[in-house]
């Protein structure tokens, strides 16, 4: 028989009480899911070639160009799959933001220069945080596919911007950007959840 017990004589039922705290318990655990960074493979496979562009959205990030004219291109020269991203670096660089404003963590991607005519090749890519720092890696370009695997601290990033340092180079490809991504809306929601639960249970349970 459930015990009933309260300062003002009205009491709230125990067992009530206790199927709430499982309740927020149950919600705080999936908080604590919902907010662990999801793992995705950026491979551009769901574009398709609409030739030359400033902006390009795919695997839930987009991808913008300051290039004049527009340097991006979807192009079927693929490092694997169907499609890679691909762009002119002549005095221009490359973006990545989430479509969503959620911060994320960037730790590799396979790229190779088109068109190499000679010196040096280099390019940055340079990561801006939520939380105003910066963090940037220089690696050495090539005509052929490389795996690129950043070594920096690349997490709870707002922005990326991938700048060549040598212009003589037709082109660059990018594909199979690993990244993770926190799922803020839904966390926000769980938290909201959470907090209005453990509200409503103080409520019951009086001073």
């Amino acid at each position: 028989m459930a015990v009933r017990f309260g300062v003002d004589g009205a009491g709230v039922d125990e067992k009530a009480t206790g199927y709430m705290k499982h309740f927020i318990g149950a919600l705080l655990v999936c908080l604590s899911f919902s907010i662990q960074a999801a793992p995705l493979t950026i491979d551009f496979e769901d574009l398709s070639d609409d030739g030359f562009v400033s902006v390009i959205e795919s695997g839930g990030f987009v991808f913008s160009s300051n290039g004049s004219p527009d340097p991006l291109l979807a192009t079927t020269s693929a490092i694997d799959g169907d499609f890679s991203l691909a762009w002119c670096p002549f005095l221009c660089e490359v973006a990545m933001e989430t479509a969503n404003g959620s911060t994320f963590s960037l730790f590799s991607f396979d790229t190779y220069g088109v068109g190499y005519e000679s010196g040096p090749l280099f390019f940055d890519v340079l990561g801006y945080r939520a939380d105003g720092s910066t963090v940037t890696e220089t690696f050495p370009g090539a005509t052929s596919q490389q795996s690129i695997s950043l070594q920096g601290n690349w997490t709870d990033l707002t922005r990326v911007e991938f700048s060549p340092q040598y212009s003589a180079v037709f082109g660059y490809v990018i594909d199979n950007i690993e990244v993770s991504v926190v799922p803020i809306p839904a966390a926000a929601w769980l938290f909201g959840s959470a907090l209005m639960a453990l509200g409503w249970a103080r409520k019951r349970v009086g001073p």
